[in-house]
């Protein structure tokens, strides 16, 4: 079953249960509640979903429980902070900088409850050994999020990925991967800012499936009629209407307006962002100088081959397709925007300087 075919599925599921229950709120704080817990158990084994890993006893150390043994196994060491917070253990790179984790890499690793405790060990050590900055934490339950690590480095990425791909003893405990993300061997990938991914897809398959049920078309339930609805909603927003279901999201999650964009594009487009694609972005376009008036002409509109006009003009102009040029002039902008730059009014001078070379 495909990842398309997987999110169908999911829809049919909250579909058939409004159809049951009308007058079930389902925008409402239960009907959301609903709809997450229900996707974090996406993929976990019927054993392993009332597996609490603060009360399983750990297999390494009798005495203690899986999420206790992790804590104490690396509370000592002094490359990583340790801090347990509410339903997660938090561990945190003592080499991180996180003033730049608003931009980050965020990798969701799911494992099922065998695994989960020496799986987290061996990558929280293969982290710690090649010196890779990274904050992550682990829950306490078993869930297709239970295990994430974010990233600010890209080839960090790139060294943590070929690490999981090559260790049979991870790959034989992974979980299927949440299937709304950029999906990369059973790992998903995913960018939300400030934002809780999770939390935000529960939210717009809920007001997703409430419309439907207000237009009386919720026959028409499918992820490529999801698709339809967020490119309306994402296009109303986006043009200042606060009449947006999105808008209601943005408030309800207290996040960025940019974050909630970010999703929705990747939501849209996920399947046409690899994983690849996902990192040669982050690469190139976030760390534009935080000195933009200063720096930009000096850096990037002196001519050589690598510049970075050439990147956007390959990407923008040469576009491969017209929703892929979509994603990354969104991407662009956004970086851009953040900077206080005008997308257009930047093209035009580096086309300029361009045409000049």
């Amino acid at each position: 079953m495909n990842n398309e075919e997987r999110i169908n599925k999911i829809l049919n599921v909250f579909k058939s249960s409004i159809e049951k229950h009308p007058d079930f709120d389902l925008t409402g704080k239960q009907g959301i509640n609903t709809i997450y817990n229900y996707l974090l158990k996406l993929g976990v084994s019927t054993t392993d979903k009332d597996i609490n890993l603060l009360q399983t006893i750990s297999t390494s150390n009798p005495n203690n429980s899986i999420m206790g043994n992790l804590y104490y196994t690396f509370t000592n060491n002094s490359k990583v902070n340790v801090i347990p917070v509410k339903d997660f253990v938090h561990f945190v790179s003592t080499d991180v900088d996180t003033t730049k984790l608003s931009n980050h890499i965020k990798i969701y690793i799911p494992l099922d409850s065998k695994h989960i405790e020496e799986g987290t060990k061996q990558i929280l050590d293969f982290m710690i050994n090649n010196k890779i900055a990274f904050e992550s934490k682990i829950a306490q339950e078993i869930r297709f999020d239970d295990f994430v690590v974010r990233l600010v480095m890209p080839e960090d990425a790139k060294k943590l990925l070929g690490f999981i791909n090559s260790n049979q003893y991870i790959q034989d405990g992974l979980i299927k991967a949440n299937p709304f993300a950029i999906n990369t061997d059973n790992i998903a990938v995913i960018s939300d800012g400030d934002a809780s991914f999770n939390h935000v897809v529960s939210r717009i398959i809920a007001h997703y499936i409430a419309k439907r049920k207000e237009e009386n078309k919720l026959d028409n339930i499918s992820f490529k009629d999801l698709c339809n609805y967020l490119s309306n909603e994402y296009e109303n927003y986006f043009n200042h209407s606060n009449n947006s279901d999105l808008a209601t999201i943005k408030e309800r999650e207290e996040c960025k307006k940019k974050d909630i964009q970010e999703i929705i594009i990747l939501l849209l487009y996920k399947d046409k962002l690899t994983f690849d694609t996902y990192l040669k972005i982050y690469e190139k376009f976030s760390d534009i100088p935080k000195d933009i008036d200063k720096t930009l002409k000096e850096k990037y509109l002196n001519s050589n081959s690598e510049d970075i006009y050439k990147e956007l003009s390959s990407i923008l102009n040469n576009k491969p397709t017209e929703e892929t040029n979509h994603v990354l002039r969104f991407m662009i902008q956004r970086i851009l925007n953040e900077k206080g730059i005008n997308l257009e009014q930047y093209l035009e001078e580096l086309n300029i300087n361009n045409k000049k070379m």
